[in-house]
């Protein structure tokens, strides 16, 4: 019972930790040293709402598995703060560094590559 009460509340202070990375803003916007865009497709998992270490980084944010199978951390916080429900994408933007400070006590101190979607299309 008591975990049941708490997971709402740790989830909470997790996602909303992910405002205090230093190269994306809290509304997802790309950093000033983002990629030039580009187009990415492959298999996508969600990660909105699960304690992952992507969510320090982004609410709105999963993994889109590669032709190759290369796994890529995929943001849409720039575009909707609903969960993209697709298995399969192709999602249109560009990378950015997300930078961890580790201060927060939840989310580790790292730097993370992340593709912010610009636009994204289920396939």
């Amino acid at each position: 019972m008591r975990k049941t009460i708490l997971m709402p509340f740790l989830a909470l202070a997790l996602l909303s930790s992910h405002c205090g990375g230093q190269a994306q803003t809290p509304s997802g916007a790309p950093n000033a040293d983002a990629s030039p865009e580009q187009s990415l497709e492959g298999d996508f998992r969600s990660v909105m709402g699960v304690m992952d270490p992507l969510s320090c980084h982004a609410y709105n944010a999963g993994y889109l598995t590669l032709e190759n199978g290369d796994r890529v951390s995929v943001s849409f916080d720039a575009l909707s703060d609903q969960a993209i429900d697709c298995e399969q994408l192709r999602v249109t933007g560009s990378y950015i560094t997300s930078s961890q400070d580790g201060q927060s006590g939840v989310c580790p101190k790292e730097d993370r590559r992340i593709f912010v979607a610009k636009a994204y299309e289920c396939l």
